[in-house]
């Protein structure tokens, strides 16, 4: 008899996104049967699930994508902090109405993970600290970071007070002229999180990432690095992904009085980050002299990710896993020695897949197909081991 596997999801937003490149591996590969429930509201999934409950509770897999959700809380709402807030919990609902009893696995692209769980379970994290308390006794560089940010996008570098100012200060902001102010969307000091700057190896700003699976297997990790050297001086000309295109008007124009001429501190890959393979396959991409030398100043010896860090990640797949965190992509920071989590990420992207099973050449929808099987794969290893 195949395996079972419930997909639940917002029709509209379904057809190319990972979780639909999953589905297709495990019924296309593995012989799983699927059950799809749709719905366009929070009442339409409630009454779907009270419906299905049997279905649901003898499920092998559930995979849950709604995004959907989040818009409809989001329209409900003022405020960026609000927005947030009215997230998480709609999240929280929504995962626990779908981790039925007796499911195997349960994968969502809406879980709520942040790093206190890590923490608590002994593994290193950079630092966070709120506005306020930086304000008290303030210091430079800070990366601020906004709790929203994605791709890179809401990471600010604030290098001297002025900056600050700028950004956050609501008097300064109250003295500027109307036309400024109009094109200047506000941030809530109490959505940023801020932490001192990561003084990374090398000339580049770095990060790692770690391609994981609940089944407690590591699927690939690869060396982030920024596109320019740490001297280069480039700055930040926009982050429209945080507050809308007005919000690139009058932080990202020299002329303006918000001005806020940010260095670029990023390695994401959406940011013009380039990827190195850690524990590489046939399929990897291959480095370059460049990259050789990166790994070298890290003390990373023969493209072998680290054995902390790949402790950390196997923890950290393992404590997630029965959140709906099935498939992460798990941010690490190191300095001198020492490393810790950054962030832990609901996908790991489709940029790593390329780099580690396509030998570097990127197109989106084959780098989602090749994650999608990779990730059922490990779902089919793992319901198979039990």
């Amino acid at each position: 008899m195949p395996h079972s596997v419930v997909v639940t999801f917002d029709p509209d937003r379904y057809r190319d996104n990972s979780a639909s490149h999953i589905v297709h591996a495990l019924r296309r590969n593995h012989e799983f049967s699927v059950d799809k429930l749709t719905f366009r509201s929070r009442s339409e999934l409630e009454a779907s699930q009270e419906r299905h409950k049997e279905t649901l509770a003898a499920a092998d897999v559930i995979v849950h994508n709604s995004f959907l959700l989040y818009e409809q809380a989001r329209a409900e709402v003022m405020g960026i902090h609000d927005e947030h807030n009215a997230f998480h919990a709609v999240l929280n609902e929504e995962i626990s109405g779908i981790a039925a009893a007796g499911t195997s696995i349960v994968l969502s692209y809406n879980a709520n993970l942040g790093d206190s769980d890590a923490r608590a379970a002994g593994i290193p994290t950079v630092p966070k600290i709120s506005v306020d308390a930086w304000k008290q006794d303030p210091f430079y560089p800070a990366v601020f970071r906004h709790k929203g940010s994605w791709k890179g996008k809401g990471i600010f570098c604030i290098d001297n007070y002025d900056q600050f100012e700028r950004l956050l200060d609501e008097g300064y902001f109250q003295r500027q002229p109307r036309r400024w102010r109009k094109q200047a969307s506000r941030l809530d000091p109490d959505d940023i999180d801020v932490m001192r700057m990561i003084d990374t190896p090398s000339d580049f700003f770095t990060h790692y990432r770690v391609f994981t699976a609940g089944n407690g297997e590591i699927l690939g990790a690869v060396l982030s690095y920024s596109a320019q050297k740490k001297n280069a001086g480039e700055t930040v000309t926009g982050i429209s992904g945080i507050l809308g295109p007005d919000w690139t008007q009058a932080y990202f124009t020299p002329r303006s009085p918000f001005y806020l001429g940010l260095r670029k501190i990023t390695s994401n890959s959406s940011t013009g980050g380039r990827q190195i393979t850690l524990d590489p396959t046939s399929d990897a991409r291959c480095i370059t002299q460049l990259e050789e030398q990166i790994l070298e100043d890290h003390g990373v010896v023969d493209q072998k990710l680290p054995g902390d860090l790949r402790g950390y990640a196997l923890a950290i797949a393992r404590l997630y896993a029965p959140s709906g965190g099935y498939a992460l992509g798990i941010d690490f920071f190191q300095e001198r020695e020492t490393k810790m989590l950054g962030e832990v990420n609901l996908s790991p992207g489709s940029r790593i897949f390329s780099t580690l099973f396509n030998n570097g050449r990127h197109h989106e929808d084959t780098a989602r197909r090749i994650g999608g099987e990779k990730i059922a794969e490990a779902m089919y290893r793992q319901l198979h081991a039990a």
